[in-house]
């Protein structure tokens, strides 16, 4: 036998499977130290969540309700006068819609209480999201 065919032989073949468990594991005090961090992001994750909510609980928003629109033009914008009647696009027995911070929100019919104009809800719109 040459020498060359010995070196060759006495070389040790690796197997696909024998490379994947052939990695060296992470001992048990990096196990733990991950878990710990992890535990950390959750908690600063919960925190910041219930703040945030806390926030928009008590942030104001603004209510805005619409009885009717159309379009029209400039010139004939301008060409109202007080006692002009604007016709819109609705019928008047139907509900007005109750925006909150301009995403449909509800629906309601015009009212009035204490000598100010208000809605009363009718329907709560749920929005696909």
């Amino acid at each position: 036998m040459n020498s060359t065919s010995n070196k060759t032989e006495n070389i040790k073949k690796v197997k696909p499977e024998d490379a994947k468990t052939s990695k060296p594991k992470a001992s048990e005090e990096d196990e733990a130290k991950a878990k710990a961090r992890a535990a950390k992001i959750a908690e600063r994750k919960a925190r910041s969540a219930a703040l945030l909510a806390e926030a928009n609980a008590t942030s104001p928003r603004r209510i805005t309700v619409v009885y009717g629109s159309i379009l029209k033009k400039q010139k004939d914008v301008d060409s109202y006068a007080k006692g002009s009647i604007i016709e819109l696009d609705r019928e008047p027995v139907k509900p007005a819609n109750i925006l909150v911070d301009g995403k449909l929100f509800a629906r309601g019919k015009l009212s009035s209480q204490n000598g100010h104009a208000s809605v009363q809800i009718t329907e709560i719109v749920k929005e696909k999201t």
